[in-house]
């Protein structure tokens, strides 16, 4: 790689980490603020209408970004025809799970007006969502950053926003329309920039081979990400449904503080995999060395977020969301100890990437499915809340570590999570070591 593709390449990452840290920190106070304003009940509604659009929003890009990106640096001749054939795609899919999420709300809450308005408002971010593939163009030259600019000023904006219609006593229905209003023009923004782009310039159409291509391809990540948000969503819309929206807002009250984490594991992959890679290509010991020190490094981060948080939830809950949501403390000291397992599980992801084995992470999210579903239906009758945040953890120690055993492949992997696990203080020790063997390798004379 050369250095211009190098500082290009640190440039487009501090560009997306910085737009992630800015709507994490704006996001978490005014969610907060809109909490505290609307109550559990009001608060629950909301959550309940954003969890299950966020179900299918995992649906609409159709786990195809990978192949878009790879597809746009392959074939730039056939830029504009893979592009509006992942546009065309997208939307028929936005199409199908808005009618789907609507079906839902007339099976599961019959008669209930106000959730039908909301899940009809925010449904109409799927759309949105779709006019976003021209983003795929940018990932592919490295140059996030001519569209994070712009949408992160939009978000902004949206934000201050929300805080007026706080002031002002709005509805429920105003901050599900700001959303939708967020995700609208960002896509209007994406589609505008895109038509001036130096790297495109071409027209944009359908042709069905392309589209063949990208579904025969893209399904199985497709089937894995649906599999992954039902059970990381689906016990907040089964506790909704079996306690009602109280429940539901004190739920997604705890939830939102250790929620805002979950960019650590991806950002911690992305620094490692070069490293990964040289080592895989190595073999042997070396590629083993890395991934312990991976793995201790993930289960590390992991609890180091989750040990301060359980000691201090019932100070933030009623510090961020009044007294009202107090009692959800315990919800959030259970739920935020899934975070070393979501990690370990990104991890394995990054193995399974270079064995080119991505085919079994889809068997792992549909047992984590199954398991999440299956336990939350045990728990929440018997525990409320806190059975549905016992039932996350229980899907992702599951799924994340133990369903490693069931595959002869990833066997030895789950005893290096383990591991991990049981000696998370050794990261700093394995750091250093693959420090030091990087820099004697650069000395050696082969490396020259």
């Amino acid at each position: 790689m050369t250095p211009l593709a190098q500082t290009k390449g640190a440039r487009n990452f501090g560009w997306l980490l910085a737009d992630r840290g800015v709507r994490l920190l704006v996001g978490l106070v005014v969610a907060t603020w809109i909490a505290r304003y609307l109550g559990p009940g009001g608060f629950g509604l909301l959550a309940f209408a954003a969890s299950l659009t966020a179900i299918f929003a995992a649906v609409v890009p159709l786990g195809i970004d990978g192949l878009v990106v790879r597809e746009i640096l392959g074939r730039p001749e056939e830029r504009g025809a893979t592009l509006g054939t992942t546009l065309w795609l997208r939307l028929s899919c936005a199409a199908v799970c808005l009618a789907l999420a609507i079906g839902y709300v007339f099976i599961a809450r019959p008669g209930d007006g106000p959730a039908l308005a909301l899940t009809l408002i925010l449904g109409v971010g799927l759309f949105a969502q779709a006019f976003e593939t021209g983003e795929l163009m940018y990932q592919a030259h490295s140059d996030m950053g001519r569209l994070v600019r712009p949408r992160l000023a939009l978000f902004l904006a949206i934000n201050v926003i929300k805080v007026v219609a706080i002031v002002n006593g709005a509805s429920v229905f105003w901050f599900a329309g700001l959303t939708a209003g967020e995700q609208i023009a960002s896509g209007l923004i994406t589609a505008l920039l895109l038509r001036r782009y130096k790297h495109f310039g071409a027209r944009l159409g359908f042709t069905p081979g392309t589209a063949r291509l990208l579904l025969s391809q893209g399904y199985p990540l497709a089937i894995s990400s649906l599999a992954i948000i039902v059970y990381m969503k689906g016990g907040q819309l089964m506790l909704a449904q079996m306690l009602g929206d109280v429940e539901m807002g004190l739920y997604a009250a705890a939830i939102r503080i250790p929620d805002c984490a979950l960019f650590l594991p991806t950002a911690l992959a992305t620094s490692v995999v070069p490293a990964l890679v040289r080592a895989h290509v190595a073999g042997g010991s070396a590629y083993e060395s890395a991934m312990i020190a991976y793995m201790r490094a993930s289960a590390l981060l992991g609890i180091a977020i989750a040990l301060p948080l359980t000691l201090a939830a019932p100070w933030l809950i009623e510090l961020l969301f009044a007294e009202a949501y107090a009692s959800a403390w315990t919800t959030m000291a259970i739920y935020v100890w899934a975070l070393p397992f979501m990690f370990l599980g990104v991890a394995r992801t990054q193995h399974l990437l270079n064995e080119r084995s991505m085919n079994i992470s889809l068997w792992f999210s549909l047992l984590g499915l199954a398991l999440n579903l299956g336990a939350n239906y045990a728990l929440i009758p018997a525990m409320g809340r806190n059975g549905a945040a016992l039932a996350t953890l229980v899907a992702q120690i599951g799924s994340a570590v133990f369903a490693s055993f069931l595959f002869p492949s990833t066997r030895r992997l789950a005893r290096l999570q383990c591991l991990a696990l049981l000696t998370p203080w050794l990261a700093l020790r394995d750091a250093r070591r693959l420090a030091a063997r990087v820099d004697s390798q650069a000395d050696s004379p082969a490396a020259v």
